[in-house]
């Protein structure tokens, strides 16, 4: 189970790049509140429905996984790539009883594809009880980096793709339409667990 604790704090697109995209007049009068409004929604809705995609974090943004058991190996993999850092690693006892596993415990890799919580040489896994829900919660940061620029080109554009794609078509259903190039170059980035 995962639980975002921070979101990420700006979009990998700004309202000026879906203007630009769209071939519209910053100044034009027909631009209001409201627009403003509608684009903004729309960036955050097709930037988590591509993060969802991919099974990424674009954007710099901090996380929470939740897992039941020990693995039977000597990593824990962590989901939503690129992997920054941990912030902390936990263990429940019971309601009351937390163990935070020391940072001199374990090796964090921010290099595979999908980060990875590694034991440190002849470390192993606490031999606590483990609390029947969730025990074992690690918090982490991931995504591209704090700026737009950090985001892959490709991603950016395929969000600029699908924003101008709603905003020209506002109905749910569309027929006719077998595939979409925002999706082609998504794939890529799209990590399989």
């Amino acid at each position: 189970m995962l639980e975002l604790i921070t979101g990420p704090q700006i979009e990998p697109i700004t309202y000026a790049d879906v203007l630009s995209h769209l071939r519209i007049d910053p100044f034009d009068e027909a631009i209001d509140l409201d627009s403003i409004t509608y684009v903004d929604r729309l960036i955050t809705s097709v930037r988590r429905a591509a993060e969802v995609f991919t099974h990424r974090a674009f954007i710099t943004q901090t996380w929470k996984q939740y897992f039941q058991d020990w693995p039977s190996t000597d990593y824990i993999e962590l989901s939503k790539p690129p992997l920054q850092s941990i912030t902390s690693a936990t263990v429940l006892q019971n309601d009351t009883v937390v163990v935070t596993l020391d940072t001199t415990e374990y090796l964090i890799d921010t290099v595979s594809l999908k980060g990875r919580l590694i034991l440190a040489y002849e470390e192993s896994w606490p031999s606590v009880d483990l609390y029947p829900m969730n025990p074992i919660q690690i918090e982490f940061v991931c995504g591209y980096g704090d700026t737009p620029e950090d985001v892959p080109a490709d991603i950016r554009h395929a969000i600029l793709l699908q924003v101008g794609d709603l905003w020209d078509q506002r109905e749910d259903f569309r027929e006719g339409k077998l595939y979409r190039p925002s999706e082609m170059l998504l794939w890529p980035y799209r990590v399989f667990w």
